[in-house]
């Protein structure tokens, strides 16, 4: 059955309906009218057998190729293409795959997620033995801490109930956030393997905060040597410092 005849029959049954209805309700109008609303029924039925939607022409520049075939095994856009699951198409491209991370990205993403095993001290000591005084060292450490391009847990000091309580720390690690170091630097017990006494003091412009001291800094040696590569020979190295490939 054609589209045209299909609409043709929808019309009609329309107009019986509403025929039948105005005869029920007010036959002596219907009656006295015939001819107009018979000429109205056709002059509708031409209307509606007569018009057509118009329809989209894709261009060049838009639809999935530049034929007008849009769609089917012969389309120039997706022939010699194969279909990935419901409603999904490969058109020859490739999907992208996500960026991985380099071993920088690597590095700092564990050094984020879990406390890392190289005590501040080798890391400050390992920067001495490449060059680097030990002012140097500190800064550039600290500097690096407060960037976020190098991540540093420690362990937070257990609040003080009364003054005389002595100063201890925790028991787990904790990250550090860049912006602590906006009033705390490394002190010299950083340097110090024993890790008896706090990593950690105010700035001296910032009024003293007891309560914010870390203990025993933590680091990731691969992001330490990433930071700050060492030399291309460590053979005559005697400085104490166990060196370790990573």
């Amino acid at each position: 059955m054609s589209r045209m005849l299909k609409k043709l029959l929808v019309a009609g049954a329309i107009e019986a309906i509403l025929l039948t209805a105005a005869a029920l309700l007010r036959p002596q109008f219907l009656v006295e009218h015939a001819p107009w609303v018979f000429l109205a029924a056709a002059i509708i039925l031409v209307l509606v057998a007569w018009y057509e939607p118009a329809k989209k022409e894709t261009g060049p520049s838009e639809g999935w190729g530049n034929s007008g075939a849009t769609i089917g095994p012969d389309s120039p856009a997706i022939a010699g293409n194969q279909f990935h699951g419901p409603a999904t198409l490969n058109f020859g491209t490739p999907p992208q795959e996500k960026a991985k991370p380099n071993s920088r990205g690597r590095a700092h993403i564990e050094a984020r997620n879990k406390c890392p095993p190289m005590p501040i001290s080798e890391a400050l000591r390992y920067l001495m033995a490449i060059g680097y005084s030990k002012e140097q060292a500190r800064l550039n450490l600290q500097q690096a801490f407060s960037d976020g391009s190098v991540i540093v847990w420690g362990r937070p000091e257990v609040p003080a109930t009364t003054m005389k309580a002595p100063r201890v720390p925790q028991e787990i690690w904790k990250l550090v956030p860049p912006h602590y170091w906006d009033e705390f630097k490394l002190v010299d017990e950083a340097f110090s393997v024993k890790e008896t006494l706090p990593h950690t003091d105010a700035q001296p412009h910032v009024m003293k905060n007891l309560f914010r001291k870390y203990w025993s800094l933590r680091v990731s040696e691969t992001e330490i040597r990433l930071e700050w590569p060492p030399p291309r020979s460590e053979d005559d190295r005697d400085d104490g410092v166990t060196w370790r490939t990573v």
